[in-house]
């Protein structure tokens, strides 16, 4: 009933007054690429030998795997790990086709991530954290690229990630601070990279695994 006299006054006063406000959620991005759910496997490259760390590839392509299981993308992944064994038996100078590693392992299709760039820095004494890669999806089966499609500028996503200033560290404090500081890196890598194959909403915080379990 006071809502009711309010209202009655404002009419009276010829005053118009917004009462209502719609609540929306937060928006939404939709996914680049709309991958198939097909028994799959995540193969990071590292050509440019980037990490001194091997486990971090591994790593980075397990959480991509968990992510795209956990977002009901995929029902089906074979670890990372069994691709890079497959690699490992790259003779030198003679590099492996993508869908030789793919069909040995027995995937539909590969998520490709090659890193370009994985680096912790202290410019000016200020830490900082960068990851540059390109990403593509091969249909195994096909022996044909499917992400970006073919009629893309770009024969693969070029992306690049970096730690948020409120995720800042010291990695010249020691080697434990540098380790953690790189899964951390690793983290928002795989995040990012599986973030371009499901719709997700946008500005929500991106959880970090804060340091290694042991054994990684």
């Amino acid at each position: 009933m006071a809502l009711a006299t309010a209202l009655a006054v404002m009419s009276n006063c010829n005053i118009i007054t917004p009462i209502a406000v719609i609540v929306e959620g937060p928006p939404t991005i939709d996914a680049e690429y709309k991958l198939p759910d097909r028994t799959t496997v995540v193969f990071v490259d590292d050509r440019r030998n980037i990490l001194a760390d091997f486990a971090i590839r591994r790593y980075i392509g397990d959480k991509v795997s968990e992510h795209l299981l956990r977002a009901g993308v995929l029902t089906d992944a074979i670890s990372t790990g069994d691709a890079l064994s497959v690699a490992g038996r790259e003779q030198a100078g003679a590099l492996m086709p993508i869908e030789q590693i793919g069909k040995e392992v027995g995937a539909a299709q590969l998520i490709y991530i090659e890193l370009l760039k994985f680096s912790l820095e202290a410019p000016n004494g200020q830490p900082t954290a960068i990851a540059e890669l390109q990403v593509k999806v091969i249909d195994v089966e096909n022996r044909a690229r499917q992400f970006p499609g073919t009629g893309a500028e770009n024969p693969a996503r070029f992306m690049m990630v970096t730690l948020p200033p409120d995720q800042a560290f010291q990695p010249m404090l020691g080697r434990s601070a540098r380790r953690e500081a790189e899964y951390t890196l690793a983290d928002m890598v795989a995040d990012q990279v599986s973030k371009l194959f499901y719709e997700h909403e946008r500005g929500i915080p991106l959880g970090h695994r804060m340091a290694p379990e042991t054994g990684r």
